[in-house]
């Protein structure tokens, strides 16, 4: 994404992210489900812990994000590099 757009992208994503919760599929108040998995949800926080431990900034969510089972938060990372897990 070229930088001239990239703040006022970020900050409409989170705008548009900022009420959005996974939830068990019985939940339905919220629309965002969990994943397929637990394991599957094990390897997203390890891909963020990655990212994160490598320079990129979560700005979207926390490194809590993930509540047990296969139910994950949220999240958005910015400033990815060809060196990080989730790249």
């Amino acid at each position: 994404m070229h930088e001239s757009v990239a703040d006022d992208f970020i900050e409409e994503l989170k705008r548009q992210l900022a009420g959005v919760r996974a939830a068990h599929v019985e939940d339905a108040r919220h629309k965002l489900k969990g994943l397929h998995s637990e394991s599957s949800a094990k390897r997203v926080e390890a891909l963020i812990a990655d990212a994160t431990s490598k320079g990129g900034e979560l700005i979207l969510g926390s490194a809590d994000s993930y509540k047990g089972g296969n139910l994950f938060q949220p999240a958005v990372i910015d400033r990815l590099t060809s060196q990080m897990s989730v790249y």
